[in-house]
């Protein structure tokens, strides 16, 4: 019985795929990123407008998730800083977590939340 449990809790906390937008505060580094066979594509964009680096942070390849979560550690495309972005699914739709960059003796971190960009409809 606690597997059948464990298998459901991990088939509800699968993510959907597509494509996710930061929730909140976009201008201070909002995110973008699209999920496609359990892993978010290369080229997504972490939210890492901080005090350490101002601009958008684009991470140059695929990560593979890990269940309902990720992490990545490295550097993010043509920019100095080292990144680590972490992120969890608390539902099949949201996605929430944590952001980390470090550039010389600089540390900054922040919160960060998206969900899945709902489909645009077709007025006509």
């Amino acid at each position: 019985m606690l597997l059948a449990a464990t298998v459901l809790a991990t088939a509800v906390l699968a993510p959907h795929p597509g494509p996710y937008v930061s929730t909140g505060d976009v201008e201070s580094g909002g995110t973008f990123f699209t999920v496609v066979d359990g892993r978010i594509r290369a080229g997504a964009v972490a939210p890492t407008t901080l005090r350490c680096n101002r601009k958008p942070a684009v991470i140059p390849r695929t990560i593979v998730l890990d269940g309902a979560s990720f992490r990545y550690t490295g550097r993010v495309r043509d920019q100095r800083p080292r990144i680590e972005w972490r992120g969890r699914w608390t539902s099949r739709t949201r996605v929430s977590g944590t952001v980390k960059v470090r550039n010389r003796s600089c540390v900054s971190a922040k919160h960060w939340s998206a969900i899945l960009r709902p489909r645009e409809r077709n007025p006509h």
